[in-house]
């Protein structure tokens, strides 16, 4: 660290090369240095926010934290005005993180930092040369669901390896979202589409099957009878219900899991004529996935060669 910079971690803030003149440096900022720096004007930042904080923290866990142009500014009195939540995650993860830092930096300009807009995970998926819509990467966020508390539950992939889980589930993805789609457009969307990705992933085989509960809740109409009941079941429940209207986290996971009853009897052609037949499985996943044992430390990657499953 010292060798890199020129000077002792003690006095990095003090040193006249760095508070006289406007410079900006390459470095790694350490845990202990990044938590100096937050400290040195906590009164006058924002309250960080802890998602973003826990997204970053858990990118560097991983390695995959990415050197751009986007690092840390300070001004000559060594107040931090850009980088707070990147500083926060080194702090967190207990990583040091090669950044790019700005000396100096106008304090004029404070006012001006971190008021655009963040990227979404899906332009960042297609920024990565994914193509996907906010229903695709809905749908595959669910597949991190766990069938139980939906605060502790409702999980979603990280902004690096997004673009790596929608490749790998591609062929997948657009057999839950085809093309040419019939019917109503109410069902198309990532809840729904979730628990139907979950059971073609587990239940392969089952396709065909599959692709006929997509036409039933699609158009409202059976194909081979009473044993289609359990589709029909799940779309007026869905339609009445104003429990499921997805208007919120609990609304949506309740959704997500109804549809996933109504799949399993659909699949095992139970006929299903009344509503409260239709309950959310607790505890035992019905349709059991490759992706059940992943773990948030791990890379999508390194979790496939653990599995030793190739990605496509």
């Amino acid at each position: 660290m010292a060798q890199l910079l020129g000077v002792s971690s003690s006095n990095i803030m003090t040193s006249e090369k760095f508070l006289n003149q406007h410079s900006v440096t390459q470095m790694v900022v350490t845990p202990e240095i990044a938590k100096s720096w937050l400290e040195s004007n906590a009164s006058l930042q924002r309250k960080l926010n802890p998602k973003v904080v826990d997204e970053y923290a858990l990118a560097m866990r991983k390695g995959q934290w990415v050197l751009t142009h986007q690092g840390i500014a300070l001004d000559s009195n060594g107040f931090v005005i850009d980088g707070q939540h990147r500083l926060g995650a080194i702090v967190k993860s207990g990583v040091a993180v090669e950044m790019q830092v700005t000396f100096n930096a106008s304090a004029a300009s404070f006012s001006a930092i971190d008021r655009g807009y963040n990227r979404s995970s899906v332009q960042i998926a297609r920024i990565a040369g994914v193509e996907c819509s906010q229903w695709t990467v809905s749908a595959c966020n669910s597949l991190l669901w766990k069938v139980d508390s939906p605060r502790s539950s409702m999980r979603t992939w990280s902004v690096a390896d997004l673009p790596d889980v929608l490749s790998f589930f591609r062929d997948e993805i657009d057999f839950c979202f085809p093309q040419k789609f019939s019917g109503s457009q109410q069902f198309r969307n990532g809840t729904i589409r979730g628990a139907i990705l979950r059971a073609l992933i587990s239940k392969p085989s089952q396709s065909g099957r599959i692709a006929e509960f997509i036409e039933c809740i699609a158009t409202g109409r059976v194909i081979r009878g009473t044993e289609d009941n359990a589709a029909m079941t799940l779309v007026n429940r869905l339609r009445n219900s104003s429990s499921l209207k997805m208007k919120d986290r609990e609304s949506r996971y309740n959704a997500y899991g109804v549809t996933l009853s109504a799949l399993r009897h659909f699949l095992d052609g139970t006929d299903v004529k009344y509503h409260y037949n239709l309950v959310p499985p607790v505890g035992r996943q019905p349709f059991p996935a490759l992706i059940d044992d992943y773990q948030d430390y791990e890379t999508f990657s390194g979790y496939l060669a653990r599995k030793q499953v190739k990605a496509s």
